[in-house]
């Protein structure tokens, strides 16, 4: 998984809030994210990177961890296994 969304019928990529042309397709904020769509499906998800806890999607994350403030970044070993300890 990268971090663009790719229509495939269109040919448009949305590239995760990076250019400001992502900011101004609608079209975006009508599909559901891809741990949304695993979720239905019944599959095991962990999202390492999310940029918001707050979000208003049915199913919400089971586990959010917000970016730090601290200067750290989310390669520590103990979030990782955080996040991978709530998908079993």
């Amino acid at each position: 998984m990268g971090e663009i969304m790719l229509n495939w019928r269109t040919g448009q990529e949305f590239l995760n809030l990076t250019a400001d042309s992502d900011f101004l397709q609608s079209d975006w904020w009508t599909v559901d994210p891809i741990y949304i769509t695993a979720t239905k499906a019944k599959a095991s998800v962990a999202m390492f990177f999310f940029p918001e806890c707050r979000v208003n999607w049915s199913p919400s994350p089971h586990l959010c961890v917000p970016p730090r403030n601290d200067g750290l970044t989310f390669a520590d070993e103990r979030v990782a296994k955080i996040v991978v300890e709530a998908t079993k």
